[in-house]
């Protein structure tokens, strides 16, 4: 029972404030063939700005859930790794908001990954640094007791689920815009983001191939991220993320994605997966480049 609990605080943490987490939404979905449902938004400046709710939807729906991607891994033959996590320990040393914000998206993807793979112990360490930095930030109310509950009796219901996760979302940015933070959010999404492209990079062999599509489809949802980051003009706060985002883009511009009818299936635990039947082609060199890549800017996040 804690252990499916702390999955579903994952769940939310992960995808209300990153993106692999981290984690909720649809690998590859492709945005020409599959239109995403409304999604309640409760923030009156997301109204505003069309702009960035799209983005912030889209990012939600090119994003694989944390059980696929947990599910991918596992099945590639590796093993729960600890040593690639951040330390929960570090979390004392984040001082400034952007490294807050930004590892607060790193430790939901962590908790995520450590839940997915029943690390039950890990878990609550992650979950803990997460609070703290959740605290730090002045958020730890963002994500109340009705949120948990809902994300309980929805879990099995994808669509239900996104929505709960982007009022969650919402609810975080809310309180961020009170104290003039919006900026904080988008920080929160781009470090769970690189977290989980990193912790799937850190697995991605030379004969798993649908790990290494998962990876390749990521092209998507880092098109709208940056999309996000760009949405807040004038933010100093993002003005180095962007930049790397951008140098990320430029390595995924070499990958090519073909994809075709969306599919349904379950993994071998029931979980259902959706996603499209894509054909990726990304030479080794480009996959080695990406992964270096997504080291070196989690690596700097995390100091």
């Amino acid at each position: 029972m804690i252990t499916k609990k702390l999955i579903h605080l994952s769940l939310i943490l992960a995808a209300s404030g990153s993106v692999f987490l981290s984690s909720c939404g649809e690998s590859g979905s492709g945005h020409e063939e599959d239109p995403s449902p409304e999604i309640s938004v409760n923030d009156q400046d997301a109204q505003e700005n069309p702009e960035r709710r799209e983005a912030v939807k889209q990012i939600f729906y090119t994003i694989p859930s944390p059980m696929e991607m947990a599910a991918l891994i596992r099945k590639s033959g590796a093993d729960f790794d600890s040593s690639i996590l951040n330390p929960t320990e570090k979390s004392e040393e984040y001082t400034s908001v952007t490294k807050q914000a930004l590892n607060l998206g790193v430790y939901g993807a962590d908790l995520s990954y450590a839940s997915m793979f029943d690390q039950q112990q890990q878990s609550i360490l992650y979950l803990s640094a997460a609070r703290s930095l959740a605290k730090k930030l002045n958020v730890e109310d963002a994500i109340d007791n009705n949120i948990i509950e809902r994300v309980n009796e929805n879990r099995n219901n994808r669509d239900s689920l996104l929505t709960i996760v982007s009022d969650a979302y919402w609810s975080l940015n809310g309180y961020l815009k009170e104290g003039d933070r919006e900026e904080v959010s988008a920080l929160v999404i781009v470090g769970g983001w690189v977290e989980g492209l990193y912790l799937a990079t850190s697995h991605v062999t030379a004969d798993n191939q649908a790990l290494s599509d998962r990876i390749a489809e990521q092209k998507y949802s880092l098109k709208d991220l940056l999309a996000l980051v760009s949405s807040y003009e004038g933010a100093e706060e993002l003005a180095g993320v962007k930049q790397d985002l951008i140098e990320i883009q430029a390595l995924f511009d070499q990958v090519e994605i073909n994809k075709s009818k969306t599919e349904t299936s379950k993994d071998e635990n029931g979980t259902m997966v959706i996603g499209g039947a894509s054909t990726t082609t990304v030479s080794d060199a480009t996959m080695e480049s990406i992964k270096a890549k997504i080291q070196e800017v989690r690596n700097q996040y995390i100091q």
